[in-house]
């Protein structure tokens, strides 16, 4: 994985800042791995995406991640830390698997990045979450005769998608929240390229103000100033309060 300098985070967020969530993961992936064609980035599972991506952010922002999840019981907004490791799973032996539920059996590979924005076309959530997992179905045979993804029953497609989840655990992370107001208890779903995005977001912005702040004192160009590095950057910032 090849490190991001100041003034490559700042490229890729404005590059990203319109872009669909899962376009932003695959234009940073591309970033941080330039030896990898655009196209075979695309094709890279979910699972070792976000592994990915979890190696980044603890490259660039460290080992703990903050959060915050909201009560859907009271409203409450809960704050709560996880460490990279813990949610940092190996990646599997294998992409593909078979499920079987008496004369049924169904062939299934990893979800990847393409499938993702294929789901992500359906306003519906229990849609795009079917969507998703007949995409990743390669072959359903039922008795002795072959059957379209789109015809299988939901208990079917539900249960390929937790064999898929069981498979790869990167895939789909959840946590069990007790709410500290009213103590109820819920699984949140933890978006790695979303959370990972803010913490982009919040360094460009971050940034770009000390860009501002340097360039209105002493005159230099952005480019100088985000050549420089982070603590003589910070030296200069110094300066400007003393």
């Amino acid at each position: 994985m090849q490190p991001l300098s100041s003034s490559d985070l700042v490229r890729a967020w404005e590059a990203g800042a319109r872009r669909h969530p899962v376009d932003r993961g695959v234009l940073l992936l591309s970033l941080l791995h330039p030896d990898q064609p655009l196209d075979a980035v695309w094709q890279w599972t979910v699972g070792h995406r976000n592994r990915q991506l979890l190696a980044f952010y603890q490259q660039t922002a460290g080992t703990q991640m903050d959060c915050m999840a909201t009560c859907r019981e009271c409203g409450q907004v809960n704050e709560f830390s996880v460490q990279v490791h813990d949610i940092t799973f190996e990646p599997p032996e294998e992409t593909v698997g078979t499920w079987q539920d008496g004369e049924l059996a169904i062939w299934f590979r990893q979800p990847n990045n393409l499938d993702l924005v294929s789901a992500a076309m359906e306003q519906d959530l229990d849609k795009a979450r079917r969507l998703l997992a007949q995409r990743c179905i390669t072959r359903a045979r039922h008795r002795d005769r072959d059957i379209d993804a789109s015809r299988l029953p939901d208990p079917a497609i539900v249960a390929v998608g937790e064999a898929i989840r069981d498979q790869d655990p990167q895939v789909d992370l959840h946590f069990d929240i007790i709410c500290a107001a009213c103590n109820s208890t819920s699984s949140i779903l933890f978006d790695v390229m979303a959370f990972v995005w803010l913490e982009i977001n919040r360094f460009a912005q971050r940034t770009l103000h000390e860009v501002h702040l340097l360039a209105t004192a002493y005159g230099w160009s952005e480019a100088d100033i985000l050549a420089m590095s982070p603590p003589r950057r910070q030296f200069y910032l110094d300066q400007l309060t003393v």
